[in-house]
């Protein structure tokens, strides 16, 4: 007899839901009543033409003057009679049933349904959905990443792919789909409609594409309308009871959980099992379950708010105390959502496993998680992880604040210049909105300082407004001190005239539109900002070259500036910045440039420039790891912008990843620190949310923590 597993707390955090989604999306459930009423209003659906069949035939029945061609199985469901016949079997055999629908192609005229069209637009087909793509996503800044569906909104391949969602440079997303009217990738426009020059398109120009017009042929001919397969509905005469679990409460960034291990363990000894079966206790009664991977589990899907989902049914045999069907007859259909496409197809990869030796084993707890609901919140528990609060004593690696520098929610390269200010003022980096200060935020300033102290505001007025003072001067009574120049160039040489250049040795020199790349560099610069001290200040400049001000500055600070580092490629820092940095320095001998060729392989070059020598590597067993805005834009990159400081103040290496480690990051952190055999000697920190389990289990392992 197998191994008996206890599944009740994976059943103690889940929810019956009973509910239907109204829309018509992928693969859906629906009751009887439901799927009569839908059907029935397909095939009242015609063409306007009589005659018309929608497949270049001509019509016998009634039926076939229908938009919509209805199967089930094999057969053609002509009327109602037909629906209700196979439902009856469906109920005989206490079966699914499954609707298949395919739009035979249609396009609406004057509230007329047409077959044809004569237009001068063509329709795209897989080929054409991908060439058009990958066209766009290779446009120098203006094109960025794509993503590619199947008709069950899963992520496929190009070649299996009815549609492709291009993002763009501007953060707008262009939907190219199987049967739907083709662009020009060639005519960008703008929010207002306008045509946007895509010739040695700018950096900026390329922000402004939000689209592109529809592609047009010389002369307008009637062409027919591509059928297309819509999503089936799905009938279950069997009653299953469907229950909600979400993928946190199984697999996290620790591993599997208690309930994780008990539920794909207990799948696992139903694969090993000759009749995919296995024994479980559940509520004091001991059932046997069926599940066969090949029939009982779903891929991983796109669902309707927009997260992955996964379904796996669970099918109760009997009841072995009195061999009766357990659970009424009742199956339970278990959709397992979450955020991450990666730890979803690693669990029910991990479903798949048919042996005894590769079983899942709960995850290790060896690592801190700073994260909040949000990115306030997440920047509140970094500050709660490096500040104590007003006249608490000394707790660990926690120091006093001696103020609070302020960045603007969206405001990543101001807040990145401001992060060697904050560390030099022993002040965390909390956010706040345009408008107001976030209650937490608030409620942070409050626990570390003292009424009349000082909060530096990064950026302007358009990032952080007036109000936002007034707001902190009712409530603090604090000294304001704004720094903010005209653009992102200006204000982070005001950020580095406010810091102490007294033993100021080194500089960083980073691109406006470099984000990623320059994140990697905000810790280093902190961690080169000593004892409140040492001053290493970063620089923003344009990538054409450093605007008349940064040489200023470098100049008049040269005889302490000893050494510039000049952080990304030339398509964000171009050659000119060199020189120019060249130009003002003491000895140009001493600016060096760091580059990889993607935001990762840099990330990796700098914790291997700035922690890898072998003088630094005995100390080096923190490490934090958030997300480098790969998946979902700079943006993301806020939380790392929050650590530096912390991560600084510990001499610690930000790791930047989502899904997972490039091997040149797993090399350098490999070869940099220890594996101790005192687990408590390395540490690991993930940083807001968004990281991938995998990413974590990389450093753990790394580490020696796993």
């Amino acid at each position: 007899m197998l191994k008996k597993k206890n599944i009740a707390m994976m059943m103690a955090v889940a929810t019956v839901a009973t509910t239907v989604a109204p829309a018509f999306a992928a693969t859906q459930e629906v009751d009887e009543a439901t799927l009569i009423s839908k059907v029935e209003e397909m095939l009242n659906t015609k063409y306007f033409d009589e005659k018309e069949d929608g497949e270049g035939g001509t019509v016998s029945e009634p039926h076939q003057n229908s938009v919509y061609k209805i199967t089930v199985g094999s057969e053609v469901i002509k009327d109602k009679k037909d629906l209700q016949r196979a439902i009856a079997e469906a109920k005989i055999n206490d079966t699914k049933l499954t609707v298949n629908v395919v739009d035979k192609g249609h396009v609406k005229v004057d509230g007329r349904i047409l077959a044809k069209e004569k237009t001068k637009y063509t329709r795209y087909t897989n080929a054409t959905l991908v060439e058009d793509a990958k066209a766009i996503v290779a446009l120098p800044n203006v094109g960025k990443t794509v993503v590619y569906y199947n008709e069950q909104g899963a992520i496929v391949s190009d070649v299996d792919a009815v549609k492709a969602v291009v993002e763009l440079a501007s953060g707008k997303k262009v939907a190219l789909v199987e049967g739907e009217y083709k662009v020009d990738r060639t005519k960008a426009v703008d929010a207002n409609g306008k045509a946007v020059n895509l010739n040695g398109i700018s950096v900026e120009a390329g922000k402004s594409v939000v689209g592109f017009e529809l592609a047009e042929d010389e002369t307008a001919t009637e062409k027919e309308i591509p059928s297309k397969k819509l999503d089936s509905l799905v009938f279950n005469a069997k009653e299953t009871e469907k229950v909600q679990l979400n993928l946190n409460d199984l697999y996290n960034e620790k591993g599997y959980t208690k309930s994780g291990v008990e539920l794909v363990n207990t799948l696992i000894d139903a694969n090993i099992a000759v009749n995919n079966e296995a024994t479980i206790i559940e509520n004091g009664k001991e059932y046997k379950i069926g599940f066969d991977k090949t029939k009982d589990l779903s891929t991983v899907k796109v669902n309707e708010a927009g997260n992955y989902e996964l379904t796996v049914k669970i099918r109760y045999v009997e009841n072995t105390s009195n061999n009766t069907l357990a659970k009424d007859g009742k199956d339970v259909k278990l959709v397992i959502t979450g955020t991450s496409h990666k730890d979803l197809t690693q669990v029910a990869t991990d479903m798949k496993i048919d042996n005894d030796q590769n079983k899942v084993e709960e995850g290790s707890d060896k690592y801190t998680s700073l994260e909040g609901e949000n990115r306030f919140e997440t920047a509140v528990e970094i500050s709660k992880a490096g500040f104590l609060k007003l006249k608490e004593k000394a707790k660990g690696d926690k120091i006093q604040a001696g103020s609070v520098v302020l960045v603007g929610e969206n405001a990543i390269v101001d807040g990145l210049a401001a992060a060697p200010l904050a560390k030099q003022k022993n002040a965390p980096i909390l956010l706040a909105k345009k408008d107001s200060v976030p209650t937490e935020t608030m409620n942070e300033i409050k626990r570390v300082l003292n009424k009349k102290q000082t909060i530096y505001i990064v950026g302007g007025e358009n990032t952080i407004s007036k109000e936002v003072e007034a707001q902190l001067i009712k409530e603090m009574d604090a000294r304001i001190v704004r720094l903010a120049g005209d653009d992102r160039y200006d204000t982070s040489l005001k950020i580095a005239k406010a810091m102490d250049k007294t033993t100021m040795t080194n500089a960083f020199v980073v691109g406006g539109e470099g984000e990623a790349d320059a994140m990697s560099i905000a810790a280093v610069a902190t961690k080169l900002t000593a004892n409140e001290t040492t001053a290493a200040p970063i620089i923003v400049s344009p990538e054409a070259g450093l605007t008349q001000d940064a040489k200023d500055f470098l100049y008049k600070n040269k005889t302490g500036i000893t050494d510039v580092t000049v952080v990304g490629g030339t398509s964000k820092v171009s050659k000119q910045v060199i020189k120019d940095v060249k130009a003002n320095v003491e000895t140009s001998d001493t600016v060096e440039r760091i580059a990889g060729a993607d935001r990762k392989e840099t990330n990796a070059m700098v914790i291997n420039t700035y922690y890898g020598s072998d003088a630094l590597k005995k100390d080096v067993n923190d490490i934090f790891v958030a997300q480098d805005g790969y998946v979902g834009g700079n943006g993301k990159l806020v939380d790392a912008l929050a650590v530096a400081p912390l991560a600084g103040r510990v001499e610690a290496p930000i790791v930047l990843a989502t899904d997972n480690l490039s091997e040149e990051q797993e090399t350098v952190i490999d070869t940099l620190t220890d594996k101790h055999t005192d687990s408590n000697a390395n540490k690991l920190t993930k940083v807001g949310g968004g990281v991938a389990t995998a990413a974590v289990q990389s450093l753990l392992k790394i580490l020696g923590l796993n």
